[in-house]
C-alpha cells in the first residue's frame, strides 16, 4: 500500500498539465513601472516642499542662535557689535563696531531673503547688540522665494537679551 502512495505522488508531481509560471510577463513589469513612476511623480513635490520648509527653519534657527550669542559676547566684550546682512552677496556677518575684523558670517541660502526692519519702520540691513546686553528693536523677516514667499520671523521686541521666533 506505500508503495502505491508514492506512486500516485509522483504522477501528479510530474503531471505535464500541471506546469507551473515561474516569471512575470512583459505587461506585468510595465503596470508595475507605471505604477511606480507615478508614486514617485506624486510625492517629488512634497519632498521639495519639505526640503524647502526646513531650510527656511534651519537657516532661522541658525540666526537666531547666532544673534543670541553676539549678544552674549557684547556683554563679555563690553563693545558694540553690528550684525550686518547683505542679500546680494547671500551673507550675514557681525563685527565689533569700529573694527573691520568679521566675528562670524553665516551664509544666506540661494531662496532665501532676510528683511531687517527696524522699530521706526525704516528698513536697513543691521542689528547693534549693546554691551548692557539690550538689543536694537528690530524684527527680521525671513523669506523664501522657493516656499511662495512664506516667511518666518524673529524680533527682539518685548525681550530683553534674547532674539525669538515670531509666529
Amino acid at each position: 500500500m506505500k508503495e502505491r502512495r508514492k506512486t500516485i505522488f509522483v504522477m501528479i508531481r510530474f503531471n505535464p498539465k500541471h506546469k507551473f509560471q515561474e516569471a512575470f510577463t512583459f505587461i506585468e513589469l510595465f503596470f508595475v513601472i507605471i505604477i511606480i513612476g507615478v508614486l514617485i511623480g506624486v510625492s517629488i513635490p512634497s519632498f521639495r516642499n519639505t526640503s524647502n520648509q526646513m531650510r527656511l527653519n534651519n537657516f532661522s534657527r541658525e540666526l537666531q542662535s547666532s544673534m543670541n550669542y553676539f549678544c552674549e559676547r557684547s556683554i563679555i566684550e563690553r563693545k558694540i557689535i553690528y550684525l550686518t546682512v547683505d542679500n546680494e552677496k547671500k551673507q550675514c556677518w557681525a563685527q565689533v563696531m569700529d573694527s573691520r575684523a568679521k566675528l562670524k558670517t553665516i551664509e544666506i541660502p540661494e531662496d532665501i531673503e532676510v528683511e531687517v526692519k527696524k522699530e521706526d519702520n525704516s528698513v536697513d540691513g543691521g542689528v547693534i547688540f549693546y554691551p548692557d546686553g539690550s538689543i536694537e528693536k528690530v524684527t527680521l523677516n525671513i523669506k523664501s522665494s522657493s516656499l511662495g514667499y512664506q516667511k518666518v520671523g524673529l524680533t527682539t521686541e518685548g525681550v530683553f537679551g534674547r532674539v525669538k521666533m515670531r509666529e
